[in-house]
């Protein structure tokens, strides 16, 4: 005989069970027995697979078991916090044997932390209390400074909020200056030390808003926002404070209870430095405005000194072909010279000849002739004289054109001059500031300045902030 789930069995030829059969039955007796049900433990081996499966042990908290867990992707996605190893948590699934190994293990559909659900309805409680007090309310929070000197940023130094915070502050505003009161954000005892942080930043008085931050984590991880001590001290603070707890979906009381809450660190970072970069922009914005005015004139004024140069490469030119021309014309008056050295001769020979002639036909052709040689001499150009103005004109255009030219080119000096001289930070390198009032307009007049009024100074290396004694309007 053999026993068959706590029943007597009879053997039979041929009836004796596989193991297959076997594990089948006990896997049926436990999904009827156990079907879904919760079981506490800790976790440990946690693993994740390339697939997005979990798998990890659960132990019990009192004597010495595991039993092995497996949560499948899409429950694993859907989970509102990372478990790791150590985390103590109820999980709710069913048995199940992998019948090639003969192996029980869990099949996880929901986990959370053990006690979560108590500190959720403590949550929920205290909520309800401060807000009643009216603790959340808009019109008892202070305003966010719009241009502050010095932040105060009230976190862990070990945790990456900081590294997240310092580096966004550098990059929207660089020259703010930056106090740190360190602080644990976590476990037994950050109540006290944060308190202590908060304590510090109201003595010393050195900043004008704080940053309270940290990263995300459980509900767990993050309580100690969630202390009625904190949110106290929170209302009671002289500075404003800006919170950046964990991530967009984690809310504590000390969220709410600020004077502003960012949705993360870095996203409180950005909200107290969104003046000051929008400052930096319509200066650089102004700059980059300045620089392509002056541009388009220094381009301007280099085409017309290309044009010049140009009208002066067209005038030598001009000059070659004219004094080509006048060489024509020194020719031709060598050639006329000659020609009226042979009239001569052929004069000369002529008066033997007419020797004979009567007297008057003589005069009459003397006088004809004389006419031709005043007419032929009237009409031969002086070669000399047009030459010499030539000169005076070639040597007038070239003093002109080179005036023209120094006198475009100290133009292009003085106008680059004075784009260098537009150029912000060069005013501010000469010991010049830049005043901006509380609305971060620039200040050009003392009328616009009332006594006891703040003022932001922009400096080439920092700035500085002051507030109006007197003015003068002279």
């Amino acid at each position: 005989m053999y026993e068959e789930f706590g029943h007597s069995v009879e053997p039979q030829t041929g009836s004796i069970p596989g193991v297959a059969h076997v594990l089948r039955r006990i896997s049926a007796l436990m999904s009827r027995q156990f079907g879904r049900f919760e079981l506490i433990g800790e976790i440990q081996g946690l693993k994740k697979a390339m697939s997005g499966h979990v798998y990890f042990d659960l132990k019990d908290t009192q004597e010495d078991a595991l039993l092995s867990c497996a949560l499948f992707r899409t429950q694993a996605q859907a989970l509102k916090f990372q478990p790791k190893d150590g985390d103590v948590v109820i999980v709710s699934g069913e048995l199940n044997l992998y019948a090639p190994r003969g192996q029980i293990s869990f099949v996880v559909r929901s986990i959370k932390l053990a006690g979560a659900g108590d500190l959720y309805a403590q949550f929920v409680a205290l909520k309800e209390k401060l807000q009643s007090l009216g603790y959340f309310d808009e019109s008892r929070k202070k305003a966010i400074p719009k241009y502050p000197r010095r932040i105060g940023i009230v976190t862990s130094l070990r945790g990456a909020a900081l590294q997240d915070v310092l580096k966004t502050i550098k990059q929207r505003a660089p020259f703010v200056n930056v106090v740190i009161y360190p602080t644990s954000v976590q476990g037994e005892g950050a109540v006290d030390e944060i308190l202590r942080a908060l304590d510090a930043v109201q003595e010393r008085r050195e900043v004008s808003v704080v940053l309270l931050v940290r990263g995300g984590g459980s509900l767990a991880d993050l309580w100690c926002f969630n202390s009625e001590r904190l949110a106290r001290r929170l209302v009671d603070m002289p500075v404003p404070v800006v919170a950046g707890v964990g991530h967009e979906s984690d809310v504590t009381i000390a969220d709410l209870v600020s004077d502003w809450r960012a949705a993360t660190p870095t996203a409180a970072a950005v909200k107290v430095t969104e003046y000051w970069m929008a400052v930096l922009e319509r200066m650089d914005e102004g700059t980059k405005r300045l620089q392509r005015v002056m541009r388009s004139r220094i381009e301007q004024a280099q085409w017309q000194l290309t044009q010049f140069d140009r009208i002066g490469v067209q005038m030598r030119y001009r000059l070659k072909a004219v004094r080509a021309e006048l060489n024509q014309l020194a020719d031709l008056s060598g050639a006329m010279q000659r020609y009226m050295l042979n009239l001569d001769k052929r004069l000369e020979r002529c008066s033997g000849k007419l020797a004979g002639v009567p007297a008057a036909r003589l005069q009459e052709e003397r006088l004809t002739f004389e006419r031709a040689e005043h007419r032929l001499r009237s009409l031969r150009p002086d070669p000399t004289a047009a030459l010499s103005r030539i000169e005076q004109l070639e040597s007038t255009a070239k003093r002109l054109f080179k005036g023209e030219i120094a006198i475009k080119r100290e133009r292009v000096k003085a106008l680059s001059s004075k784009l260098r001289a537009l150029d912000v930070n060069r005013v501010l390198d000469r010991g010049y500031a830049l005043a901006l009032d509380d609305s971060g307009r620039i200040v050009r007049d003392a009328s616009q300045l009332s006594v006891g009024q703040s003022i932001d100074l922009r400096l080439a290396k920092g700035g500085a902030r002051g507030r109006i004694e007197s003015t003068r309007l002279e």
